[in-house]
């Protein structure tokens, strides 16, 4: 196919003789491309579906008698891989449509790493996001001298747990996390440190069920209800940030909607 590729280029760049032949012969390899395509799209599609299942099966008791729920270190596994970097990972080794289409496309990510041993960061923090996605610099703008337009944090918990004390505040473990990365200092790749951490917009996630512990710990930071009644959100003045509770029933049911044409189309299913 590659070489056959190669020949219909080479032939449009030394001049086209024959305009039908071309013709017929660019439709016929545009067909076999086609069916290609189909058949990479539906593998993928099935894919997605796949993962979806695993973690609607990692949200429910693994022991039906101990009534004993999967750790956090699974979901968090099935998303991304820990310990890893996305200089380590590609496309399609990761999972963080599940979350959100667009954090697929980032500058850099670090996963289960400490804020000191991050490329992006100089900083003495030995907190330890769970995954810390750096977005793309402002467009228009010379990436040299320009900070990164928006940090994602993404914090699980635990599938089932419960009672969490003001101590396992996770919406203030998010503070804290933003707070080391505002006082220490951003830098390139290349090494530079850049101006302007303060202008840092963050968007930030916890992952986990809800109970009554976490929607007293909501009411008191004062976050609104989503839409939907399942979550919790709250745009937090003071950081720049976007911060949302999402539970894990949420999570899934939205990505199934996100995602529901393929499936329709691959399984004919609603």
């Amino acid at each position: 196919m590659k070489r056959e590729g190669k020949e219909l280029e080479q032939e449009l760049k030394n001049g086209i003789v024959d305009y039908e032949s071309y013709l017929e012969k660019r439709n016929n390899y545009a067909e076999k491309m086609s069916d290609i395509g189909k058949s990479n799209l539906a593998e993928y599609v099935m894919h997605r579906k796949t993962i979806l299942d695993i973690l609607a099966q990692n949200i429910r008791y693994k022991d039906q008698e101990q009534q004993k729920y999967a750790y956090e270190k699974n979901i968090h596994q099935l998303i991304f891989p820990m310990t890893k970097t996305s200089d380590d990972i590609d496309y399609l080794q990761h999972n963080l449509w599940i979350i959100d289409e667009k954090l697929a496309y980032h500058h850099y990510l670090a996963s289960d790493m400490k804020i000191k041993k991050m490329e992006e960061v100089e900083n003495n923090s030995g907190k330890e996001p769970d995954l810390i996605i750096f977005d793309s610099p402002f467009a228009f703008t010379d990436e040299e001298e320009q900070p990164y337009r928006n940090i994602t944090i993404i914090e699980f918990k635990r599938p089932g747990r419960e009672h969490y004390n003001d101590a396992e505040n996770p919406i203030r473990q998010i503070k804290e996390y933003m707070d080391d990365i505002v006082e220490g200092k951003v830098k390139t790749k290349d090494g530079e440190f850049l101006n302007g951490t303060e202008n840092i917009r963050f968007f930030c996630y916890i992952i986990c069920d809800v109970d009554l512990s976490i929607k007293k710990l909501a009411k008191l930071e004062d976050l609104k209800v989503t839409p939907d009644n399942m979550g919790f959100y709250k745009y937090i003045d003071s950081y720049k940030a976007y911060l949302e509770i999402i539970p894990y029933n949420k999570l899934i049911q939205d990505s199934k909607k996100r995602n529901r044409i393929l499936f329709d189309k691959l399984f004919n299913q609603s």
